[in-house]
C-alpha cells in the first residue's frame, strides 16, 4: 500500500495496533510496518531504531546532510525542548527536506488522531526504511 493510501484511509480517526494501546503514536507506526509485510516493533517509540529487525528495516541516524524517504519510520528520543517526553514520539515521513519533514502523526499533540504534521528535525533520531 502506498503512503498517501494509508494516510488517506485513517485521517481524523483513532487507529489501534494489535496489542497496542490504541492512540499512540506507535499503534499508528505498526500498523503501517505491518500494512509493508514487516514484523511489528517492540517498544515505545524511542525504542524503535534499536529494536527494529535489521533484516526487515534500514536504521539511518539523523545528520546534517540526509532527510527520510517517504514512507520511512521517523523516530524521536527524548526532547523536552520540543515536547517529546522519555518514551520518544514516532511518526510515518510523507515527504522531507534538510530543514522539515512532513509527517503522518498520531498521539502529536497529545491525544490528536491521526493527521498531517510538520515538524523540525529537533530530537529526530533517526528513521527506519523498509528493506
Amino acid at each position: 500500500m502506498a503512503v498517501l493510501e494509508f494516510a488517506a484511509a485513517r485521517l481524523g480517526k483513532r487507529v489501534a495496533a494489535p496489542g497496542g494501546l490504541g492512540g499512540e503514536c506507535v499503534d499508528l507506526v505498526e500498523l503501517w510496518a505491518t500494512s509493508l509485510g514487516a514484523a511489528p516493533i517492540a517498544g515505545n517509540a524511542a525504542d524503535l531504531l534499536a529494536n527494529a529487525d535489521t533484516g526487515q528495516w534500514t536504521a539511518v541516524s539523523n545528520g546534517p546532510a540526509n532527510s527520510p524517504p517517504a514512507g520511512a519510520i521517523v523516530v524521536w528520543h527524548e526532547a523536552p525542548a520540543v515536547g517529546i517526553g522519555r518514551y520518544g514520539h514516532t511518526a510515518i515521513c510523507l515527504a522531507a527536506d534538510g530543514w522539515w519533514l512532513l509527517t503522518l502523526d498520531q498521539n502529536w499533540p497529545a491525544g490528536a488522531p491521526v493527521r498531517v504534521q510538520l515538524h523540525s528535525y529537533a530530537g529526530v533520531a533517526g528513521w527506519l526504511v523498509r528493506k
